[in-house]
């Protein structure tokens, strides 16, 4: 009789764990203040599922955002906040002004690892750097100042997105220095079955951006 009990308790709890691991994200409102509007997200999970909704939620959202996974990350007073525990995954989007054009996200607070990012034939692709003493504009410079949209396709060998895996990719995209010689300048990321994954799309020669994943 007591094994029976135990193993009911045992499978009811169990079943409860499940449950709530299986609650999906949400994010609430938090605090506001001179600097940025401030909100939690509940259930966080460094997965595709989580990371699609907290960018869907950021597009909706006018001006400078911080999202944050413990309310006690910060403390509010007076219309300033002062962070006070660096520990705490947190995602950051600075924008230019109460619109949506992103100029920096940080989705990876906490450690980055470093990835190779490739081409389609597995080759290592670097951001692109001009050269360091510039007398007069390159063949390169004036060929691309005749494009106004150019794509960049990326692959690495991943089957779910992750936050390092976009951390990398937004890093990698703010390095690139070829984007301020074009209009439009889109960064694709593919995954290790040929699924494009992440879209970035940078404007006016680099000055914002957008981001969608798919």
């Amino acid at each position: 009789m007591k094994k029976i009990k135990f193993l009911f308790h045992l499978s009811t709890f169990i079943l409860l764990l499940i449950s709530c691991s299986n609650h999906p994200p949400k994010i609430d409102f938090l605090n506001e203040d001179y600097f940025a509007k401030f909100y939690i997200i509940n259930n966080f999970k460094d997965n595709e599922e989580s990371i699609k909704y907290l960018i869907n939620f950021s597009q909706k959202q006018l001006g400078r955002l911080v999202i944050v996974t413990d309310k006690n990350t910060y403390r509010f007073e007076d219309g300033f906040n002062s962070l006070e525990d660096n520990s705490k995954q947190q995602f950051l989007f600075f924008r230019m002004g109460e619109n949506l054009k992103n100029t920096s996200i940080t989705i990876n607070y906490l450690k980055k690892i470093p990835i190779k990012l490739q081409n389609e034939q597995g080759k290592e692709v670097k951001p692109y750097e001009p050269p360091v003493i510039k007398v007069s504009a390159t063949d390169y410079e004036e060929e691309a100042s005749k494009i106004n949209s150019k794509t960049l396709s990326l692959y690495y060998n991943f089957e779910t997105l992750n936050l390092n895996i976009l951390q990398n990719l937004f890093d990698f995209a703010e390095q690139d220095k070829e984007k301020k010689e074009i209009d439009t300048y889109i960064y694709e990321l593919y995954n290790k079955d040929k699924e494009k994954k992440v879209v970035i799309t940078y404007h006016d020669k680099g000055e914002w951006f957008e981001v969608e994943i798919i």
